[in-house]
């Protein structure tokens, strides 16, 4: 914010951090604010959607929008950025787990894969297919994607952990879900449902 009061001329990615600080501090309805801003300046910048569509998730878990309608904005928005050109692994996440919080999990797994097809280094990507086949009680399978998570490096600073912790969780490994959730929580301690499995992990 500071920065922009310096340089009222900004350039546009200053909104993709004010947006992302919005977010990983539980300020949803700003964040989603800054980023329409920014797909309004910047319509084919691409990271732009995958924040918002984040943003738009954390505020329906969070219970801060009306039933449905946060769902129904970020399935709008992740299918929006399909239509771009050369979509992102990212793209195909955020996309992903709106079907998973809808509980469409075939859909949310197929996205998934085809996250992981373009991208099949990266740790979060495996965390996320990790979070969908839990849900899928495919309990085996998302502690073999959680383990690829936690071999593989992230450009996030452990924003993948969430997930990975939450698999173990499932599996009734709980031990094991303690670090990650922990390392999680250390770098953003304002995200709510990863204190809520950390509850279980300590119960």
């Amino acid at each position: 914010e500071r920065a922009m009061r310096l340089n009222p001329r900004y350039p546009f990615w200053y909104l993709i951090e004010l947006g992302y600080a919005y977010r990983m501090t539980g300020r949803y309805s700003e964040a989603i604010t800054t980023l329409k801003e920014l797909i309004n300046r910047s319509p084919a910048f691409l990271h732009a959607y995958d924040n918002l569509v984040g943003s738009y998730l954390l505020q329906w878990r969070s219970q801060q929008s009306p039933a449905g309608q946060a769902l129904e904005e970020a399935m709008g928005t992740a299918q929006q950025a399909l239509t771009l050109k050369d979509p992102l692994d990212w793209n195909y996440m955020v996309l992903g787990s709106v079907y998973l919080y809808q509980r469409q999990y075939e859909q949310a797994l197929t996205e998934m894969e085809r996250a992981v097809t373009l991208a099949p280094k990266e740790a979060f990507l495996y965390a996320a297919r990790a979070e969908v086949l839990s849900c899928m009680g495919r309990t085996e399978d998302a502690l073999e994607a959680a383990a690829q998570a936690l071999r593989l490096k992230s450009d996030g600073a452990d924003e993948y952990l969430g997930a990975v912790g939450t698999a173990y969780v499932v599996a009734g490994r709980y031990e094991e879900a303690r670090a990650p959730l922990q390392r999680f929580l250390s770098h953003y301690p304002n995200i709510l449902p990863v204190h809520l499995t950390l509850a279980v992990v300590y119960s």
